[in-house]
């Protein structure tokens, strides 16, 4: 819990680190260092193929020569592929962070007997992305390019789960998903009218059978002898009001 400058209260989601996230940064950060010093690298190119005395620093590679303009452009095509890389794998290491967090919150869910309807959306999402990211990791394997559109939005889409789920975004008081609650509400409704009609039913059918057991014990009392099944109706409606009474007293 964090407390901001106007006072108020606010929240954001503890990850542990597992070794596989420790792993994953690892990869991300070497790649960052690596990307970092090939921008350096290429930026030392493009100055060699500045003009000295230019006023303006602007590379014309119609008019450089053929060797090293073949070497810019080595240098620019390989910049932008570990640019991808690093993308690619902070994605990677952005998924495996969501996966730790949502595997932390739902826990056993055989001890709750259930998973919340808000759960089950953020692990639906969860797979979708994940789908997303195998299919880009089995690009790589195959040595195909990943389209840097697509790994865009679906970054992008990741960022934005993190902050619903409050990952690396603060979050301030209680927030409400208006159609969960909706949802769950339709279905409360839905479920009382069930129980409501069940036991409507089951006082009816009580009711008859009290009314039907008195007119036997008045003809008991008028001398008519009782059959056996009529004797186990008796019995049965006796046991089920004293079956009903306590649950009402309940």
């Amino acid at each position: 819990v964090v407390v901001d400058a106007h006072g108020e209260k606010k929240v954001t989601v503890k990850i542990a680190d597992t070794e596989e996230i420790v792993e994953k940064r690892e990869s991300l950060e070497t790649l960052q260092a690596e990307l970092k010093e090939m921008e350096k690298a290429h930026t030392a190119l493009l100055n060699s193929a500045v003009s000295a005395g230019s006023a303006v620093a602007n590379v014309n590679l119609a008019r450089l020569d053929p060797e090293l303009r073949a070497e810019i452009r080595s240098s620019d095509d390989g910049l932008t592929r570990k640019k991808d890389e690093v993308d690619f794998q902070t994605l990677n290491y952005e998924i495996e962070r969501i996966y730790t967090y949502l595997d932390g919150e739902l826990g056993n869910t055989s001890t709750k007997g259930y998973i919340p309807l808000q759960d089950r959306l953020n692990v639906a999402e969860f797979g979708l992305l994940e789908s997303q990211l195998d299919t880009m990791t089995k690009q790589i394997s195959d040595g195909e390019i990943i389209d840097a559109d697509v790994l865009a939005v679906v970054y992008d889409q990741t960022v934005d789960f993190k902050r619903r789920l409050g990952i690396d975004y603060y979050v301030t008081g209680f927030t409400f998903d208006k159609e969960t609650i909706i949802i769950w509400s339709n279905g409360l409704i839905e479920q009382s009218k069930k129980v409501l009609t069940f036991y409507g039913k089951g006082v009816q059918l009580l009711w008859n059978d009290v009314v039907f057991s008195i007119s036997l014990i008045g003809r008991a009392l008028q001398g008519y002898t009782l059959k056996p099944r009529e004797v186990r109706t008796l019995r049965r409606t006796f046991k089920d009001v004293l079956t009903f009474i306590p649950s009402l007293s309940s």
